[in-house]
């Protein structure tokens, strides 16, 4: 399972150059702006419309953690992710900049599936959203009672 990250720029690019993989699933993140249209690329996409915030400015945004999940469709995001895992997908997850909502979901996917989550953090061309990444992994996680969260 191949685990892409892309920024719009770049997504919009490998769109232009004919260059997108077959069979890949998309995690698309946006900030109330309109998605890429990927519709004649892949038939699995996912939509995420959430603000790109931390632990300490849920309350800014008057979010609890249970509200930020329900915002970010956390139990279909988990169910999309392990049913086009299931299905053989490979995935690329986009955001505005490729470097935190989409390299969140990289992690939780990575983590999820492969246990190397870690290395996403610790790519120093990416500052993963925390709050996204545990929202999503415990997503995963509670779908598939690989834990109790």
């Amino acid at each position: 399972m191949n685990v892409q990250i892309l920024s719009e720029d770049a997504a919009k690019k490998m769109l232009a150059d004919h260059a997108f993989p077959a069979h890949t699933a998309i995690v698309c993140f946006t900030d109330g702006e309109q998605p890429i249209d990927y519709g004649n690329v892949t038939d699995r996409m996912f939509c995420v419309d959430v603000p790109d915030i931390s632990m300490d400015d849920l309350t800014d945004y008057k979010y609890t953690v249970d509200d930020f999940a329900a915002a970010m469709r956390a139990d279909e995001l988990a169910q999309f992710i392990l049913d086009a895992q299931r299905d053989g997908y490979d995935f690329i997850c986009q955001c505005a900049y490729g470097e935190s909502r989409s390299a969140a979901a990289t992690a939780a996917i990575r983590e999820y599936f492969t246990h190397d989550g870690i290395k996403i953090f610790a790519d120093y061309r990416y500052c993963p959203n925390q709050l996204v990444f545990n929202v999503l992994y415990d997503a995963m996680c509670i779908k598939t009672k690989k834990r109790e969260v």
